[in-house]
């Protein structure tokens, strides 16, 4: 899901293909029919999209209007499953997208036309495990699955900051970069590993299973 401006909820239903758009007091406004499933789907101020596309011949599409440009290679692998393994999240900086891989201990900054602005190494926490395809008989028949566990979660852009949450141990903390260049500037570790979301220098954190939300102020202090 995501908003849009500071009123249009929008929510991506992957199976319909479809995404669905919501005012601020719930009502139905439209929905969306996509081509192709939207595994991953953000909107930039301007009105551009970017998709993480699924068992396509690339990962990303990006459309304005009638403009439409996918980019982004597919790692080969030999069970034709490419997509799977480079699975993240997206964000946006501007009119640009932030690609944030769930595996792998780095963040890539794109520009409209696909090309690529920065590539940028996270912390790893000490516990990154390089993940594989493991293959399992069911019913008969082969099928594949990716053994690793992931280290980065949601990432989001506020006020010129990126905040990317990253998985560690039973916690959890936040890596905050310079949205322009990516470089890095300090991480906050988060008293519990729920699902997170950061704005206006607040963390939000849904406990699982509850319809409770903790929010917490953020500061950045020394390294000790």
């Amino acid at each position: 899901m995501g908003v849009l401006g500071d009123s249009l909820v929008y929510i991506v239903d992957n199976a319909a293909r479809k995404i669905s758009y919501y005012g601020p007091a719930g009502d139905f406004v439209k929905s969306d029919f996509l081509e192709w499933l939207p595994v991953r789907y953000r909107v930039t101020p301007g009105g551009r999209s970017y998709m993480f596309l699924s068992q396509m011949d690339h990962l990303f599409e990006t459309r304005l209007g009638e403009d439409v440009t996918r980019f982004g290679a597919v790692p080969d692998n030999p069970y034709g499953f490419g997509s799977g393994m480079a699975l993240g999240m997206l964000t946006t900086a501007g009119e640009r997208l932030v690609y944030v891989p769930a595996y792998f201990p780095i963040i890539v900054q794109y520009d409209p036309d696909g090309s690529v602005r920065y590539v940028r190494g996270t912390p790893d926490w000490g516990r990154v495990d390089e993940p594989k395809w493991e293959q399992r008989m069911l019913g008969g028949m082969a099928a594949y699955r990716i053994v690793g566990e992931p280290i980065q979660g949601d990432a989001n852009e506020y006020g010129g900051k990126l905040f990317v949450h990253t998985l560690v141990d039973s916690t959890g903390a936040i890596d905050v970069y310079q949205a322009s260049n990516g470089d890095y500037l300090y991480s906050v570790r988060l008293p519990g590993n729920h699902y997170t979301y950061v704005a206006d220098e607040r963390v939000f954190q849904l406990v699982r299973a509850t319809s409770t939300v903790n929010v917490y102020a953020m500061e950045a202090t020394e390294p000790q």
